[in-house]
């Protein structure tokens, strides 16, 4: 993340001078940065990261110039707060939105229906929550919510098959969900950029057809906005999770920039999807992709 911050600032403003405050990321340390941060005459902060950093610092002190908190929050912000998150949450909301509207355009006739896939992981539970959630709001109806067993999420095929929904959405591993959607075969599936495993093509074969969202860092190479900032060191190989959180500190600096300035009606194009602000809150629209070969294509149209 701390990498991907000072690629933006090389490329938009180098003359800018970014100071790191440590953490060890419990409470007493992180209130201690975080203060120290707030009194050093900084024009913006970025941070904290996890998300219970964050809670400490909103619910606990009071910022004096802009902070982009990475992570959600619960409860009222203060000002000068706002939040910048990957959190697969909001993923799950957005994907929910695009199955219900795209089961809709297939069967204008029907109410769309869907059955949600998930695992004991609590991740996967909020991201399934979530979606559920949003579905049901736009107007569609979830039918079953189904925990896959680890030893073979295929058994719960047939299940969703004599169910007959609309869609599946899945908060399953890469390899999990192309499992089911192998043995599904006609079920269109929809999941998060957890299923989006960039450059295990082999790993991604079986989710042929999947729908999902993702930051455009990792969908989209040849973006004139994002080819300005550096991509990291071709010698290291990150993960797709350590690529997202370098894209989360390039939109952070980005902000950080923004607000420093006096401006609050703002929108970028960013590393990690579409940005606006809304009050404290910054709302991210992340990219539209289908599998296609063992590869994530985005849509044409963000």
């Amino acid at each position: 993340m701390r990498a991907g911050v000072t690629a933006a600032r090389d490329a938009l403003s180098p003359q800018r001078e970014l100071r790191v405050f440590e953490s060890d990321g419990s409470r007493p340390s992180t209130l201690e940065a975080y203060r120290a941060a707030n009194t050093a005459n900084a024009a913006a902060i970025i941070g904290p990261l996890t998300r219970s950093e964050v809670q400490w610092v909103g619910a606990e002190l009071k910022p004096t110039v802009p902070t982009i908190a990475l992570n959600t929050f619960d409860g009222v912000p203060p000002n000068n707060f706002y939040t910048l998150s990957l959190a697969v949450d909001n993923e799950a909301r957005q994907i929910a939105l695009v199955a219900y509207e795209e089961a809709r355009a297939n069967d204008p006739a029907q109410t769309p229906t869907a059955l949600v896939v998930t695992t004991a992981s609590p991740l996967h539970k909020r991201a399934a929550q979530n979606f559920a959630e949003a579905f049901s709001a736009a107007g569609g109806r979830v039918l079953e919510m189904l925990e896959a067993p680890s030893e073979g999420p295929i058994v719960v095929a047939p299940r969703i098959q004599s169910a007959q929904p609309s869609l599946v959405f899945v908060a399953l591993p890469p390899a999990r969900a192309g499992a089911l959607n192998a043995a599904l075969r006609t079920v269109p599936m929809y999941g998060t950029s957890s299923l989006n495993a960039v450059g295990e093509r082999l790993a991604m074969i079986d989710l042929e057809g999947v729908r999902l969202v993702d930051a455009p860092w990792l969908l989209v190479h040849n973006d004139s906005e994002l080819a300005r900032f550096a991509r990291p060191d071709v010698q290291v190989r990150y993960t797709p999770e350590i690529e997202r959180l370098y894209a989360l500190g390039v939109d952070a600096l980005r902000l950080a920039l923004e607000l420093s300035a006096g401006r609050n009606a703002i929108e970028l194009s960013g590393a990690t999807g579409t940005l606006s602000v809304m009050g404290p809150r910054v709302e991210r629209r992340a990219r539209t992709a289908t599998v296609r070969n063992g590869e994530a294509v985005p849509d044409e149209r963000p």
